[in-house]
C-alpha cells in the first residue's frame, strides 16, 4: 500500500462565545475540504474523515483522517491514501475496538468499478468488502487489510453496508446488504473491547418478496434489529398491478440460529404507516417498532402513533396507541390548515433509549410546498420543520409525559441546517435545533437547546451559540461523548455553485 503524506494545512483553533450558562463552546479552524464524516471520540480526541474530491465512477475519492484533541488545542492529519487503488471504493468508517476502521469495497477489474459504485440503492454489485484499521495515535495503518465479505465465500454479492453502534458505544453492528434480487444478507457484531464476537450470513425469508435492507440498530447487550422493505422489480411485469408495500424486521442476537422474522403491511385497517417505521433496541434488550397512522392515504393529519414492544423472538409484549390530547392540539393549532382533528404533517423521527426499558419517542412537523414565480415561472420549494412533540414512555409502555417544543423553521434553500438531534445524559434529554432561518439576518443562526428534565418538569430552551458570518450548524453530523457534543458547521460560499467551507463546533455541558 503506497502512502503519500499531506502536510497540515489547518491551524489551531479559536474559542467562540456562548449565549447560555452551562455550556463551554469551542470552534475549530476551517477544514479546507468539500466533505467530512464525523466518526466520534476515542481517548478524549475527535476523529473525522475528510474527502479531498467527490467520488466518481472511474476514480476513487481521496480521503484522510483528521484527529482533534477535545477543545481543539491540537490537530493532526493522516497520510493521504489514493485511497486503496483504482479497483476500490470507500464505504464507511467507524471507531471499532480501539482502532479507526475504514471499510471499502474492491473488484478484480477496473471495468467493473462503475457497477460497484452505482448510485441506485440495491443496484451496486460489490464482490468484496475489506476493513483497514489505523492506529488512533499515529494514524498509520495497523496491519494488513482484513476481508469482511467475499461473494465467492458467501455465495451472494453485496450492494453496500450499514453501521450502527449501541447507546453505550460498547457494540458495533455491521449489516452487509445483498445485491438486487439475491436472497442473502450478512451481519457482523463487534465488541469494542474484545473484537468480533459474531459473524454469519442468513437466507432471506420474506415470503418471496423482493426486499431492500434499510437500517440496523444494536443494543448494549448486542441484540440487533434489522429493517427492510419491499421494492418493485422492474424486470418483472405484474399484471395485477403494484404490490402492497411491506416492511420486514429481522432479530439477530449473536446465535447461529436463523433470525426470527416479522412482517408489517404498510396499510392496515384503512390506516397507512409512515414511509419509514422507527425502530430501536432498548437498553433492556427489548425491541420497539412504531409507525404513524392516518385517516386515509391522502390525509396529512396524524391520527396517532402505534408503538409496539417485542421480545427478541418478536413475541408481542405490549402495544400502545399514542393519540394527541387536547393540550397538544391547542399548542399546534397555529400550524393547522384543515378542520380535521389531529396534528398535520407530524412524523416520528427518533426513538431514544433511556435507562432500563424507558424511551423517548420524538415526532416532528415536516412539510414542503412549491411556489411558482408569476413573472419568471421559476419554482421554489419552501421547507418547513416547525415543531417537535416528545412522548416519554416507561418500561410498561405507559405514556408518562408529552411535551410540545415550538421551533418554527422555514427556508427556501438551507435544508441541512434544519431538523434536530436528541441527546441524553442520564434521564435528561437535550433537543438540539437551530433558530428559524427566515427570522435571522442571513449571517448565521442561533443553535438552541431544549432541555426535557427527567423529573417531568416543563421544557426550557436556551441559546447555546450564534454561529459566525454565514456558518450554519449542521444537525446531520452530530456525535456525543460523555458531556461533549460535536457538530459540523457549514458555510454556503456560493448559493448557485453549492460551494461550502466546514469547521467543527464542540459543545461541552458543564
Amino acid at each position: 500500500m503506497k502512502i503519500f503524506f499531506l502536510p497540515l494545512f489547518f491551524c489551531l483553533c479559536f474559542v467562540s462565545r456562548a449565549f447560555a450558562t452551562g455550556f463551554d463552546i469551542k470552534t475549530s479552524s476551517i477544514i479546507d475540504q468539500p466533505a467530512i464524516e464525523v466518526l466520534g471520540d476515542y481517548n478524549n480526541s475527535w476523529y473525522v474523515i475528510g474527502f479531498e474530491k467527490p467520488n466518481h465512477p472511474d476514480k476513487p475519492a481521496r480521503f484522510y483522517i483528521l484527529k482533534y484533541a477535545a477543545g481543539f488545542p491540537t490537530a493532526k492529519s493522516s497520510p493521504v491514501y489514493p485511497p486503496f487503488g483504482e479497483k476500490t471504493d470507500y464505504l464507511k468508517a467507524a471507531i471499532v475496538n480501539g482502532m479507526v476502521s475504514i471499510f471499502y469495497s474492491r473488484c478484480e477489474r477496473v471495468v467493473e468499478r462503475p457497477d460497484m459504485v452505482d448510485s441506485r440503492d440495491g443496484y451496486k454489485q460489490i464482490p468484496k468488502i475489506l476493513r483497514q484499521d489505523y492506529d488512533p495515535v499515529t494514524l498509520l495503518p495497523a496491519g494488513e487489510p482484513v476481508t469482511v465479505f467475499d461473494e465467492a465465500v458467501e455465495h451472494f454479492a453485496a450492494s453496500g453496508i450499514e453501521l450502527a453502534q449501541s447507546d453505550d458505544k460498547s457494540k458495533t453492528a455491521i449489516l452487509i446488504k445483498h445485491y438486487f434480487r439475491q436472497q442473502k444478507f450478512k451481519v457482523i457484531l463487534i465488541d469494542n473491547s474484545k473484537g468480533p464476537v459474531f459473524e454469519k450470513s442468513f437466507a432471506i425469508k420474506a415470503e418471496k418478496d423482493l426486499i431492500n435492507f434499510k437500517h440496523i440498530v444494536v443494543g448494549n447487550d448486542g441484540q440487533m434489529l434489522v429493517e427492510a422493505k419491499t421494492q418493485e422489480d422492474p424486470l418483472l411485469l405484474d399484471p395485477k398491478g403494484k404490490k402492497l408495500l411491506k416492511y420486514y424486521f429481522f432479530s439477530v442476537n449473536g446465535e447461529d440460529d436463523d433470525p426470527p422474522v416479522m412482517s408489517l403491511a404498510a396499510a392496515v385497517g384503512g390506516n397507512q404507516t409512515s414511509s419509514v417505521p422507527a425502530i430501536a433496541v432498548l437498553n433492556s434488550g427489548e425491541l420497539v417498532i412504531s409507525y404513524d397512522h392516518y385517516a386515509n392515504d391522502h390525509s396529512p393529519v396524524l391520527k396517532g402513533i402505534s408503538v409496539s414492544k417485542y421480545k427478541t423472538d418478536f413475541t408481542l409484549i405490549a402495544t400502545y396507541d399514542i393519540v394527541p390530547d387536547q393540550k397538544l392540539l391547542d399548542k399546534a393549532s397555529a400550524y393547522q390548515t384543515t378542520k380535521e382533528k389531529g396534528l398535520e404533517y407530524l412524523e416520528t423521527r427518533q426513538i431514544l433509549p433511556l435507562d432500563g426499558g424507558n424511551f423517548l419517542l420524538i415526532a416532528e412537523y415536516r412539510h414542503s410546498t412549491d411556489s411558482k414565480d408569476k413573472v419568471t415561472g421559476a419554482v421554489s420549494t419552501v421547507l418547513q420543520r416547525h415543531y417537535l412533540v416528545a412522548f416519554r414512555l416507561n418500561g410498561q409502555l405507559n405514556l408518562t409525559a408529552s411535551d410540545f417544543i415550538d421551533k418554527r423553521q422555514t427556508t427556501h434553500n438551507l435544508s441541512y441546517a434544519f431538523s434536530f438531534q436528541a441527546y441524553r445524559k442520564g434521564g435528561d434529554v437535550y433537543l438540539l435545533h437551530n433558530e428559524d432561518c427566515e427570522s435571522d439576518d442571513e449571517h448565521g443562526l442561533n443553535l438552541l437547546n431544549t432541555l426535557l428534565p427527567a423529573t417531568g418538569a416543563e421544557p426550557s430552551t436556551q441559546k447555546i451559540v450564534h454561529t459566525s458570518e454565514d456558518f450554519f450548524t449542521s444537525l446531520d453530523h452530530i456525535y456525543t461523548a460523555g458531556n461533549r457534543i460535536l457538530f459540523t458547521e457549514e458555510k454556503v460560499v456560493d448559493f448557485s455553485v453549492e460551494g461550502r467551507e466546514l469547521k467543527l463546533l464542540e459543545v461541552k455541558l458543564k
